[in-house]
């Protein structure tokens, strides 16, 4: 699961033109799609913090794409969304049906 994500975004990364080709993972907005998956989930960020064993400052700066995240911590955000990983790319919003 993990490498075929790797292998998405490696395959993204060298289809690009060169000029952008130093594309940054945060700007893939995972931090912001994060940000929304724990508010769907709802979860607070305090409570998200204490499951991921981190501070809530930490928190905001995964959300605001200010760290960078490893494959392995992006597996264990997913797992506590009860989603696969590669969702976590993916605005969740997106995913909702239209308003009728």
């Amino acid at each position: 699961m993990g490498i075929y994500l790797l292998c998405l975004l490696t395959k993204s990364v060298q289809t690009m033109p060169k000029k952008k080709q130093s594309v940054k993972i945060n700007e893939l907005n995972i931090g912001n799609n994060i940000r929304k998956w724990r508010q769907l989930k709802n979860f607070e960020a305090k409570e998200f913090a204490l499951l991921l064993n981190i501070t809530t400052g930490a928190v905001s700066n995964i959300e605001n794409g200010i760290t960078n995240l490893s494959l392995n911590r992006i597996a264990e955000i997913a797992k506590h969304f009860s989603i696969e990983p590669e969702m976590l790319f993916i605005d969740p919003l997106s995913l909702l049906p239209p308003p009728q």
